[in-house]
């Protein structure tokens, strides 16, 4: 019952009230009864006005109540229009025939229009074409059918500025219901920045691609020179050796038999011929003829060397899992005399299983912990150690040593072949880190030196995971 549905019968029951009371104040037949209906009528009216008091208050409540839910509104709002206004990607609504009904700061900036001067318009003012063209096909069928293009989906397209220029966004269209119309909501995220990353990773990865190229190209070439090289060095520097040192024994044998005869002939000499002649043949010729083979010897193994390193770079490659601890415990027994004489501790640490050629493994550990042994200090306890770690790519080895170090500026040089820094007190040829580095890289690896002079030297090589095909079966 309405507030005023009440007053209404409260003022009817007034009236009645009031007809009655003349009734009674006349004397007539019936007078009790009209009494008793007076009395009754008077209940009923004070009921009804207790009913209008209890109205009034729920109208107060009422009041209140909507007050609040108007608060709660504007509150709404407020947030809503804050989100909008500082949104980092444009937000758009449109209605269901695609004109635009908000376009908050982001998509001005985005682009390049003002609020006023695109609503009421159709979003595809906002398409390059054929988009443009589409767009009210789209919205229609969407209408009729419900099959969605992109509303609900998402997906990147892209989008045209006033000026006409287009650009990359991320859209999501989402389809909302307000007060029976329906209402379409775009999120626009600019993707410009992104595109533009990507293209220049794909142009370095390009750039990437053709170096790599030209590197395979150079060192294809430069294998195929090591190649005609050693045949040089095996065939055209060998054959002349051979031929000096063949020679140089024939003039010793000579040597020989003229120093037998020598004593008849003296005689028949003069003093200085005698002298001369003695000498020549007791020591200069002997000692000429021990230089001439002591250079070939000398130059037969630097070539034995170069062809070794060569070999090296040509030796099929077997892969399989190899139990490193094992491996570099079996290379120290080997040394085991040299690390006895040198009184050093080799301490072999966690090493991870590597897939790698057993015998270059040998080769790669008995070089370097031959060398860590050879350069320890003697006026300290050497120390030695072998530990590993396995990365993503790569298997990490590290040999480290407490030995003399090497210089500064020494380090670059101590992969090259021949070379030999510091104190030259060790025997050997200046090979033996040319053939690790050549090892280590058929493994699809790399080698480094990191050292402190008087502290010691510590190499660190990598092994990958997984090597090239042509290389895993000799490349």
């Amino acid at each position: 019952m309405s507030a005023k549905h009440v007053h209404h019968q409260i003022e009817t029951l007034q009236q009645q009230v009031a007809s009655l009371r003349s009734a009674v104040t006349s004397p007539a037949q019936g007078q009790g009864v009209l009494l008793e209906m007076l009395a009754a009528l008077q209940a009923a009216l004070q009921a009804l006005h207790g009913a209008e008091g209890d109205l009034s208050q729920q109208h107060d409540d009422l009041v209140v109540v909507h007050q609040q839910a108007e608060a709660v509104l504007r509150d709404s709002e407020a947030r809503t229009h804050a989100i909008l206004q500082t949104a980092v990607d444009g937000i758009i609504t449109i209605d269901a025939r695609g004109l635009i009904e908000s376009f908050n700061p982001a998509a001005e900036r985005l682009f390049g229009y003002t609020a006023d001067e695109v609503l009421g318009q159709n979003i595809s003012m906002l398409m390059p074409s054929p988009y443009r063209e589409e767009h009210d096909g789209y919205m229609a069928r969407y209408l009729q059918t419900g099959e969605p293009h992109i509303i609900g989906i998402g997906r990147e397209v892209r989008a045209r500025r006033q000026d006409g220029s287009t650009f990359p966004i991320a859209l999501a269209v989402s389809e909302v219901h307000l007060a029976g119309r329906r209402m379409f909501t775009g999120v626009v995220h600019d993707l410009t920045a992104r595109v533009q990353a990507e293209e220049a990773l794909r142009r370095a990865r390009d750039e990437l691609e053709v170096r790599v190229q030209e590197r395979t190209a150079e060192l294809t070439a430069a294998n195929e020179e090591i190649k005609r090289f050693a045949y040089i060095v095996s065939h055209d520097l060998r054959a002349p050796l051979i031929n000096l040192k063949g020679f140089a024994s024939e003039l010793r044998a000579a040597c020989d038999v003229l120093q037998a005869t020598l004593p008849a002939a003296l005689p028949h000499l003069e003093a200085p011929q005698r002298a001369d002649v003695a000498g020549a043949l007791d020591q200069d010729i002997p000692e000429a003829l021990g230089f001439i083979e002591t250079s070939v010897t000398r130059m037969d193994h630097l070539i034995r060397a170069i062809l070794h390193l060569s070999r090296l770079g040509r030796r099929e490659l077997y892969l399989e899992p190899l139990d490193m601890p094992a491996l570099v415990q079996e290379t120290v027994q080997t040394l085991a005399h040299q690390i006895a004489q040198r009184q050093a501790q080799v301490t072999v640490e966690s090493l991870p299983t590597v897939i790698a050629d057993r015998t270059a493994m040998e080769q790669i550990m008995g070089n370097l912990l031959a060398n860590a042994v050879a350069y320890l200090d003697p006026d300290r306890p050497g120390a030695i150690v072998v530990i590993g770690e396995r990365r993503p790519a790569v298997t990490v080895l590290h040999v480290r040593d407490n030995g003399r170090g090497i210089a500064a500026e020494d380090i670059p040089k101590v992969f090259e072949p021949f070379r030999r820094v510091g104190r030259q007190d060790v025997p050997g040829e200046g090979m033996g880190l040319a053939y690790v580095q050549m090892l280590v890289r058929r493994h699809g690896g790399d080698i480094q030196c990191h050292s402190t002079l008087g502290r010691g030297t510590t190499f660190t090589f990598t092994i990958a995971h997984q090597l090239a095909e042509g290389e895993a079966h000799g490349g």
